[in-house]
Parts: structure tokens; C-alpha cells; sequence
């Protein structure tokens, strides 16, 4: 963060079973400090309830003094950390995905302060976008699994009950027969370098052969799609892995100045500069450009 130097790492360290989140002082970077670390219970050596999670993507949330992680892989979970002292950070709320989900990427915080049908008391909400992360190239067949990654929302506004409210997946398409991956992968959680706080209440979501998906999320309760871009492959693109079809793997978003999302294929059709053009959140859908 330029704001404070700290720089939020997820990196294995000896006596932990996996990947955990480290902070470090890089406001001399002549000499870097550690200063503490998180993790979900079970990751440290001797803990009970090792499930083989990993901390992947930590989503920093500096001005509200709070730490999203997702954990991958078997774990499936999803926590909120206290970081005010980076020494003792404190574990808020965790939430078991896996079942029915497979692992989350990305745990994206948004402040709503008006959502329909709940009064001023209840304002204002905080919730949790969360984004799993579709299975690998080996999970080429992903239609296999009565199970589809997806994307939910979690009122997190209570952090020691955090609830599920609503989930989102790619309502059409015949996208189990395209071969490569199939789901999400990640959301474009910052803007311009920063946490996306989502004022606008929309989510661009990578979804590997499903292209860029662009998500309402106006009312927490009922997320639903307003706009879709799929590229097509090129003459540079090539097969995620050998033997399959060359298909279009959307695999990273983000957020710049403008509002303009900057989309990346990782089977190298190149970089996309996409602009949402159809109406508001809240409204009829139009389209993409």
C-alpha cells in the first residue's frame, strides 16, 4: 500500500502446512520488517482441521482495518481478519463453502446503504462478493460435476454470523462442450490500483471459456447478469493444455481510472479493454462494447 508501506503477502513459512498471509514494512526498503501474519485454524502445524486450504488472493481493506481471504482447494472457506495491530491480527468470521462450493478466489467487500425490502435500522449492510475459482485443466469436463463453481453474496454485517443471501452462476450456454476450463475464476476487486468499493454496484467476473460476464449486483439479494463479452481466439492462442481445443480462457480482470475493465486470456489472445455501455444497475440489460 503507498499509504502506509505495508505490503500483504501469501507465502508458506516453516511450521504452517500451507500458504498463509504475512504483512511486512517496506517503508524502508533497504529494510523490510515483518510484522505478524493470519490464518485460518488448521494451518499451523499441530492445529486440528487441516483440510488442505490454502490462503489465496488476500483483498486488503486498509482504511477499515480488515483482511478477506479465500482458501482454496478442499478448505473451501472464506474469513474476515481484524488487522488494526498487524502483530495480532485476529480471526473475525470464517465460512465453510465446501460443500456444495469448490473454493473461492476472491472475497470482495461492499457497504450497501440501501438495499430493497430492508429497512433504515437494518443500514447500512456489509457484504462479501465472493468469486470461486473453477477446477483446472485436468477438470476439463466440468458439466461431469453436479457442482458448478459460482459466485455468491454473504452478509457479512454481523462478523460473528456471516450469511449467504444469494448465489449467481452464467445462466446459458453450451459452454461443458467447449473444452478447457469452465467457471469463474476472479473479479476485479481493485480500481485504479485500489480496493474496488463497487459504487457503482456492478462486478466484472473472468470466467475462463465463458469470456467477461458483467454481474448486477444492485440488490444483494438477486445478482443477475446485465452483459457478456466473449473474444474470439486468434492466430496467437493456443490449447490450455495438449490434446484439448483452443478456446478462449478469460483469467484476470481489472479496474482503471476511467472505469474501463482490462481483461487478460491466459492462452494468449491478448489484453481486452472492455466498457460497460447498457443501462444501471436496476435496470433492463443492453449490451457490451
Amino acid at each position: 500500500s503507498p499509504e502506509t508501506g505495508y505490503f500483504y503477502a501469501a507465502s508458506g513459512e516453516p511450521g504452517f502446512r500451507n500458504v498463509i498471509v504475512q504483512i511486512f514494512d517496506l517503508r524502508n526498503p533497504r529494510e523490510p520488517k515483518f510484522l505478524g501474519r493470519s490464518w485460518l485454524p488448521g494451518l499451523k502445524e499441530g492445529e486440528p482441521g487441516y483440510e488442505g486450504q490454502y490462503t489465496h488472493h488476500p483483498v486488503v481493506d486498509e482504511e477499515n482495518k480488515r483482511l478477506y481471504v479465500g482458501y482454496r482447494n478442499a478448505g473451501g472457506h472464506i474469513a474476515g481478519f481484524d488487522i488494526s495491530d498487524p502483530a495480532n491480527q485476529k480471526l473475525l468470521w470464517s465460512l465453510d463453502m465446501n460443500p456444495p462450493f469448490r473454493g473461492p478466489h476472491t472475497v470482495s467487500p461492499i457497504v450497501y446503504t440501501s438495499v430493497p425490502n430492508i429497512g433504515e435500522k437494518g443500514l447500512p449492510r456489509t457484504y462479501a462478493f465472493v468469486v470461486d475459482e473453477a477446477g483446472g485443466a485436468a477438470d476439463s469436463a466440468p458439466c461431469e460435476n453436479p457442482i458448478r463453481a459460482a459466485s455468491y453474496m454473504v452478509d457479512i454485517t454481523n462478523e460473528s454470523k456471516p450469511m449467504v443471501v444469494s448465489t449467481w452462476q452464467v445462466p446459458v450456454g453450451d459452454f461443458c462442450t467447449r473444452g478447457g476450463r469452465f467457471g469463474p475464476h476472479q473479479n476485479a476487486d481493485t480500481m485504479n490500483g485500489k480496493i474496488h468499493r463497487y459504487e457503482d454496484k456492478i462486478a466484472w467476473v473472468a470466467y475462463f471459456n465463458a469470456g467477461m460476464r458483467v454481474v448486477d449486483l444492485s440488490n444483494p439479494f438477486n445478482l443477475r447478469e446485465i452483459g457478456h463479452y466473449l473474444p474470439r481466439t486468434n492466430e496467437k492462442s493456443h490449447p490450455l493444455t495438449k490434446g484439448q481445443p483452443t478456446v478462449i480462457q478469460m483469467n484476470d480482470v481489472d479496474i482503471g481510472h476511467r472505469g474501463l475493465a482490462y481483461a487478460a486470456d491466459r492462452v494468449g489472445t491478448g489484453l481486452f479493454i472492455l466498457e460497460y455501455t447498457g443501462p444501471k444497475p436496476g435496470q433492463v440489460p443492453n449490451a457490451t462494447r
